[in-house]
């Protein structure tokens, strides 16, 4: 509700994206599923890293955040990543936007230290363990695994060493060849290469994690970027609706479930890998205008 009423207001100047706002976070379906319905942290997580995002923005054009408000932001950004330790990735948009202010950047670091340590002091090793556990290991269903078994591998106990390059790799051409479309909010467009890029290439994925992209994606200015997004989104959406067993005992069954996952899943998600890196290489992020016949 905080993330909508946030969307409103800001664009309420312009019709067509406030309805295009609501329509991917308010009421789409697919967040409605996986959020809602499902329960997942992630939605309060998005509000408290969205909130971030929007107080980074200058308060006059031309100005320069300071101290107060870098250490605003990084308290948000700490409570974001204690709710869900990957929304840690708003960070990057928070310290782009006061990457000329120094105070602004010590107060974000500041910020977020202040919520993160006691955190994980408090709860202690077995908090850090679980966290090392899930970033260093892959859901059963992720492209990566699903990949490596059609290719005959059974596993890579190294996965994590060949996600991270992939991981920086897209993220930088993100940063580099994303368009601006709000000026006024400059952390929204950083966050939204990280963040994009860690859900297209990361092989620990669920549906629900597309909240932290979706958010950044209705308050963005409508381009290409929308369709592998949701695409993506409806995938996974749609491989949680249907429940599909992810472990058989018949072997029958067996590779009709891999195919499933193939179909479902994979084709979808290395679809907007590519498309997005496509439009990243290109820069067709706008669709010509259309011309009226003779």
């Amino acid at each position: 509700m905080a993330v909508a009423l946030t969307l409103d207001r800001l664009l309420r100047s312009d019709a067509g994206r406030r309805a295009r706002a609501h329509l991917l976070w308010s009421v789409n379906p697919l967040l409605l599923w996986v959020l809602v319905a499902g329960g997942h942290i992630d939605t309060i997580a998005s509000a408290v890293g969205f909130a971030a995002l929007i107080v980074a923005g200058p308060a006059r054009s031309g100005q320069k955040p300071g101290l107060l408000r870098g250490l605003a932001c990084g308290l948000l950004v700490g409570a974001a990543a204690d709710i869900k330790i990957t929304f840690l990735v708003f960070g990057a948009g928070v310290a782009w936007a006061a990457r000329r202010s120094l105070p602004a950047i010590s107060g974000t670091v500041a910020g977020v230290l202040i919520v993160i340590l006691p955190s994980y002091l408090w709860f202690g090793p077995p908090a850090v363990a679980a966290l090392l556990h899930r970033s260093g290991g892959s859901t059963g269903d992720s492209t990566y695994r699903v990949l490596l078994h059609l290719l005959g591998f059974g596993s890579l106990p190294g996965l994590k060493a060949l996600a991270v390059p992939v991981f920086i790799a897209v993220a930088l051409l993100l940063m580099w060849r994303l368009p601006d479309g709000i000026p006024t909010r400059p952390a929204v467009r950083p966050a939204l290469a990280v963040s994009l890029a860690w859900l297209l290439t990361w092989p620990y994925q669920y549906p629900w994690y597309d909240a932290m992209v979706m958010c950044l994606i209705a308050l963005y200015p409508a381009t290409r970027l929308d369709w592998p997004v949701l695409a993506r989104l409806a995938a996974g959406t749609i491989y949680s609706i249907t429940s599909l067993p992810r472990n058989v005992s018949a072997d029958w069954l067996s590779p009709i479930v891999q195919l499933l996952r193939v179909l479902v899943l994979t084709v979808p998600q290395l679809g907007a890998l590519t498309a997005i890196t496509i439009l990243c290489v290109t820069a067709a992020w706008h669709a010509p205008p259309r011309t009226s016949g003779g």
